[in-house]
């Protein structure tokens, strides 16, 4: 029997607005989504460079599971 997958997919917003808003507060409930959910694969929209910076980082730092 075959597993099913788990997607996730997220419109990460490339607006970088401050007051709960800003692309790091945004990305800490953005990882906590991906460690509750553990997705075999991760779909994004509007992902910037900083985005892009920021999920290398957790990728390397052992944060997504």
């Amino acid at each position: 029997m075959n597993a099913p997958i788990k997607i996730l997919t997220q419109n990460l917003r490339f607006k970088n607005d401050e007051g709960g808003n800003s692309i790091p507060e945004r990305s800490e409930r953005f990882f906590k989504l991906v460690n509750k959910y553990t997705p075999d694969l991760i779909g994004t929209q509007e992902t910037t460079k900083l985005w892009m910076e920021l999920i290398k980082e957790q990728t390397e730092e052992n944060i997504l599971k």
